[in-house]
């Protein structure tokens, strides 16, 4: 059998769509297992009457080709970086003077 006809290939297509093989059987698989973990989880550590929200396995499955842009973080000005550091290390120098020692 070295070709298939086209309706060979329709019909793999049906089957393949009613039950699919491969990859995404793989990722739906892993999703499920995900969501069942996640769900008994809820149901472990939620506080009694709580109805935390649910997952389904679509929830854990990848969204190919679908790449939300997520909001970038703008970075810290070196003025802002400058004063965190400065009040870490007054912070630091406030409890090592306290002790009793001093800087040499």
């Amino acid at each position: 059998m070295d070709e298939l006809t086209s309706k060979q290939i329709s019909e793999w297509m049906a089957y393949d769509s009613i039950d699919p093989i491969g990859k995404h059987r793989d990722d739906y698989g892993w999703a499920m297992m995900c969501s069942v973990l996640y769900n008994l989880a809820l149901d472990i550590y939620s506080k009694k009457g709580s109805h935390p929200k649910r997952t389904t396995p679509s929830d854990f499955m990848p969204k190919w080709g679908v790449e939300k842009r997520r909001d970038v973080q703008k970075g810290q000005s070196m003025e802002e970086q400058k004063a965190i550091l400065l009040g870490l290390a007054k912070n630091h120098n406030r409890i090592y003077n306290k002790k009793g020692k001093k800087h040499g």
